[in-house]
This record gives C-alpha cells, sequence and structure tokens, in this order.
C-alpha cells in the first residue's frame, strides 16, 4: 500500500466524523493535515475556484 493511500484512507477516516457523505467530496488540506474548506459532491467548479484563488492571495509564501 502506497503512503497516498494511507493518507488518504485516514483522512477519509477523520472527516467522515464530522461529515456524513465524504464519498465525492473536495476536501482541502493543508501540508499539516488541517481541513482549510470542504465541498459536498456536485459543487460548481467556479465557487472551489473562487476560494482557492483567495485562500492562496492570502497565503503568499514569503520568498
Amino acid at each position: 500500500m502506497s503512503s497516498d493511500s494511507l493518507d488518504a484512507k485516514v483522512l477519509i477516516n477523520t472527516f467522515s466524523q464530522t461529515h456524513a457523505q465524504v464519498e465525492n467530496s473536495i476536501f482541502m488540506v493543508d501540508p499539516y493535515n488541517n481541513l482549510m474548506m470542504y465541498y459536498p459532491e456536485g459543487v460548481e467548479p467556479k465557487h472551489l475556484m473562487e476560494d482557492l484563488e483567495r485562500l492562496l492571495k492570502v497565503n503568499k509564501p514569503k520568498l
């Protein structure tokens, strides 16, 4: 079993405790495995992109 699939199973188990329907949902998780955003199945991609753009804008890395 790969590390990626193990991480996915851990995240699904964790988030299924707070969100009843995790199948076909989209979860945005930060590098520390903190849930940042949750999108249920059927969300319009436009809304997801708007949130992602906002998140990236406010979290610009300092180079």
